[in-house]
Protein backbone atom coordinates (compact mmCIF):
# COMPACT_ATOMS: atom_id res chain seq x y z
CA UNK A 1 0.00 0.00 0.00
CA UNK A 2 2.66 2.00 0.18
CA UNK A 3 6.00 2.86 -1.93
CA UNK A 4 8.50 -0.14 -2.71
CA UNK A 5 11.97 -0.14 -3.76
CA UNK A 6 13.20 -2.74 -6.29
CA UNK A 7 16.68 -4.10 -6.25
CA UNK A 8 17.65 -5.47 -10.41
CA UNK A 9 20.69 -7.49 -10.41
CA UNK A 10 23.00 -9.03 -13.45
CA UNK A 11 24.92 -12.32 -12.57
CA UNK A 12 27.44 -11.58 -14.88
CA UNK A 13 30.69 -9.32 -13.42
CA UNK A 14 30.34 -5.91 -14.67
CA UNK A 15 27.14 -5.72 -16.40
CA UNK A 16 25.18 -2.36 -16.78
CA UNK A 17 21.72 -3.00 -16.20
CA UNK A 18 19.12 -0.45 -18.09
CA UNK A 19 15.56 0.26 -17.69
CA UNK A 20 12.10 1.41 -18.52
CA UNK A 21 8.85 1.66 -16.42
CA UNK A 22 6.53 3.28 -19.27
CA UNK A 23 6.15 0.04 -21.31
CA UNK A 24 9.07 1.03 -24.12
CA UNK A 25 11.71 -1.39 -24.42
CA UNK A 26 14.96 -1.24 -22.32
CA UNK A 27 17.55 0.09 -24.61
CA UNK A 28 21.53 1.44 -23.72
CA UNK A 29 19.66 4.67 -23.93
CA UNK A 30 17.25 4.10 -20.79
CA UNK A 31 18.06 4.62 -17.37
CA UNK A 32 20.88 3.18 -16.04
CA UNK A 33 20.45 1.00 -13.07
CA UNK A 34 22.46 2.71 -10.30
CA UNK A 35 20.18 1.47 -7.12
CA UNK A 36 17.00 0.41 -6.06
CA UNK A 37 14.14 1.72 -8.04
CA UNK A 38 11.24 3.60 -6.36
CA UNK A 39 7.96 2.13 -7.03
CA UNK A 40 4.91 4.77 -5.84
CA UNK A 41 2.39 3.12 -7.96
CA UNK A 42 1.46 0.19 -9.61
CA UNK A 43 3.83 -0.48 -12.96
CA UNK A 44 6.02 -2.81 -14.70
CA UNK A 45 9.90 -3.01 -15.06
CA UNK A 46 11.55 -3.98 -17.66
CA UNK A 47 15.15 -4.20 -17.59
CA UNK A 48 18.60 -5.47 -20.03
CA UNK A 49 21.87 -6.05 -18.61
CA UNK A 50 24.62 -4.98 -21.04
CA UNK A 51 28.42 -6.96 -20.17
CA UNK A 52 31.95 -5.94 -22.27
CA UNK A 53 32.39 -9.39 -24.28
CA UNK A 54 28.68 -10.53 -24.14
CA UNK A 55 25.60 -10.10 -26.20
CA UNK A 56 22.77 -7.88 -24.33
CA UNK A 57 20.35 -9.81 -22.47
CA UNK A 58 16.91 -10.29 -23.37
CA UNK A 59 14.21 -8.18 -21.80
CA UNK A 60 13.34 -9.14 -18.24
CA UNK A 61 10.59 -7.52 -16.75
CA UNK A 62 8.46 -7.81 -13.19
CA UNK A 63 5.09 -5.88 -12.89
CA UNK A 64 4.71 -4.55 -9.67
CA UNK A 65 1.53 -4.18 -7.59
CA UNK A 66 0.73 -1.16 -5.26
CA UNK A 67 -2.72 -1.82 -3.52
CA UNK A 68 -3.52 2.30 -2.72
CA UNK A 69 -5.32 2.76 0.41
CA UNK A 70 -9.04 3.12 -0.63
CA UNK A 71 -10.62 6.73 0.77
CA UNK A 72 -14.18 6.39 2.74
CA UNK A 73 -16.36 8.97 4.24
CA UNK A 74 -14.41 10.43 7.62
CA UNK A 75 -15.52 8.63 10.74
CA UNK A 76 -16.79 11.52 13.25
CA UNK A 77 -17.38 11.26 17.32
CA UNK A 78 -18.49 14.52 18.97
CA UNK A 79 -17.43 14.40 22.39
CA UNK A 80 -17.84 16.84 25.57
CA UNK A 81 -17.43 20.87 25.85
CA UNK A 82 -14.28 22.46 28.14
CA UNK A 83 -13.57 25.21 28.63
CA UNK A 84 -17.51 26.25 29.41
CA UNK A 85 -18.62 29.51 30.79
CA UNK A 86 -20.62 32.04 31.04
CA UNK A 87 -20.74 33.31 27.91
CA UNK A 88 -18.25 30.42 25.77
CA UNK A 89 -17.85 27.15 25.07
CA UNK A 90 -15.11 25.10 23.26
CA UNK A 91 -16.89 22.38 21.07
CA UNK A 92 -14.97 19.17 20.80
CA UNK A 93 -14.78 16.03 18.61
CA UNK A 94 -12.52 13.79 16.68
CA UNK A 95 -11.87 13.10 13.15
CA UNK A 96 -10.56 10.09 10.76
CA UNK A 97 -10.29 11.50 7.48
CA UNK A 98 -9.98 8.10 6.11
CA UNK A 99 -7.32 8.34 3.35
CA UNK A 100 -9.10 11.83 1.92
CA UNK A 101 -8.81 15.11 2.70
CA UNK A 102 -11.40 16.01 5.11
CA UNK A 103 -12.60 19.22 6.86
CA UNK A 104 -14.67 19.39 9.93
CA UNK A 105 -16.78 21.97 11.22
CA UNK A 106 -19.78 21.97 14.00
CA UNK A 107 -23.25 23.12 14.02
CA UNK A 108 -25.02 24.13 17.39
CA UNK A 109 -27.73 26.14 18.77
CA UNK A 110 -30.73 26.14 21.62
CA UNK A 111 -32.89 23.41 20.04
CA UNK A 112 -32.08 19.78 19.63
CA UNK A 113 -33.99 19.70 16.14
CA UNK A 114 -32.88 22.46 14.94
CA UNK A 115 -29.22 23.51 15.03
CA UNK A 116 -29.42 26.64 13.14
CA UNK A 117 -25.55 27.96 13.70
CA UNK A 118 -22.37 26.91 12.19
CA UNK A 119 -18.36 27.04 12.61
CA UNK A 120 -15.93 27.85 10.36
CA UNK A 121 -15.12 24.74 8.16
CA UNK A 122 -11.41 23.87 9.58
CA UNK A 123 -8.64 21.65 8.02
CA UNK A 124 -7.30 19.46 5.75
CA UNK A 125 -7.03 16.09 7.84
CA UNK A 126 -5.61 13.49 6.36
CA UNK A 127 -4.53 9.95 7.10
CA UNK A 128 -6.42 6.90 9.26
CA UNK A 129 -6.05 8.21 13.17
CA UNK A 130 -8.30 9.51 15.07
CA UNK A 131 -7.84 13.61 15.43
CA UNK A 132 -8.82 15.73 17.88
CA UNK A 133 -10.61 18.85 16.68
CA UNK A 134 -12.46 21.62 18.49
CA UNK A 135 -14.01 25.33 18.13
CA UNK A 136 -14.13 27.81 20.64
CA UNK A 137 -17.92 29.86 20.63
CA UNK A 138 -17.90 32.90 22.38
CA UNK A 139 -21.00 35.63 22.86
CA UNK A 140 -23.15 32.77 24.37
CA UNK A 141 -26.48 34.00 26.34
CA UNK A 142 -25.57 32.67 29.59
CA UNK A 143 -27.66 29.87 31.63
CA UNK A 144 -28.51 28.72 28.65
CA UNK A 145 -28.81 25.29 27.27
CA UNK A 146 -27.18 24.16 23.75
CA UNK A 147 -26.84 21.63 21.23
CA UNK A 148 -24.35 20.73 19.48
CA UNK A 149 -22.50 18.01 16.94
CA UNK A 150 -19.74 17.91 14.66
CA UNK A 151 -19.33 17.15 10.96
CA UNK A 152 -16.70 16.27 8.45
CA UNK A 153 -16.99 16.34 5.08
CA UNK A 154 -14.26 14.72 2.30
CA UNK A 155 -14.61 13.60 -1.43
CA UNK A 156 -16.31 10.28 -0.64
CA UNK A 157 -18.55 11.57 1.95
CA UNK A 158 -20.41 14.12 4.97
CA UNK A 159 -20.86 12.18 7.75
CA UNK A 160 -22.50 13.71 11.50
CA UNK A 161 -22.77 12.27 14.81
CA UNK A 162 -25.27 12.42 17.73
CA UNK A 163 -25.62 15.09 19.42
CA UNK A 164 -24.46 16.44 23.12
CA UNK A 165 -25.90 19.35 25.04
CA UNK A 166 -24.00 21.50 27.45
CA UNK A 167 -25.56 24.87 29.55
CA UNK A 168 -23.77 27.81 30.06
CA UNK A 169 -22.64 29.54 33.52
Amino acid sequence: TSTQTVTIWDSTAGAAIYYTTDGTPPTISSAKYTGGVAVPATETIEAIGVAPGYSQSAPASALYTINMPVATAPSVATTAVTNLGRSSATLNGTVTANNATTQYWFVYGTSSTALTSTTTRTGALTGTSATPVSATLTGLRPFTTYYFQVFASNAVGTTSDSVLSFTTR
